[in-house]
């Protein structure tokens, strides 16, 4: 079989940076007592959800009354999901997070990362 000059790449360092499904929120159950017993903080486009749990639990949500095309709401997500992922370890451990877009517009990683990094200093 011959190479076509790809080398494989370690993974090592990647693992410590991942967003694995068990610090997720999941069910719709999770995120309805999010919603409803959980305190609110908005700055920015981004609005937090937060609720005292004994694990640490990120959920994302995008609104398709607000985002109406599913590619932007997907793209979105993954902004969100990359910044939590670079930003997860400063999240206390102890919270149940929902980081809810609530614009029109479609913004860039930037804005977004401003936003959910200044909510993540309120939270310490």
């Amino acid at each position: 079989k011959k190479s076509k000059g790809k080398k494989k790449i370690s993974r090592i360092m990647a693992v410590d940076n991942s967003f694995p499904k068990s610090l997720r929120l999941k069910k719709n159950q999770e995120f309805h007592s999010v919603f409803l017993y959980g305190k609110r903080y908005t700055h920015g486009c981004v609005t937090a959800f937060f609720l005292n749990n004994r694990e640490k639990k990120i959920g994302i949500s995008v609104s398709s009354k607000k985002v109406k095309r599913s590619v932007d709401r997907n793209r979105i997500k993954r902004l969100i999901r990359e910044v939590i992922r670079k930003e997860k370890n400063r999240i206390p451990d102890n919270f149940n997070i929902v980081f809810l877009y609530n614009q029109r517009e479609i913004t860039n990683y930037l804005n977004i990362y401003e936003d959910i990094n200044h909510i993540i200093q309120k939270l310490q």
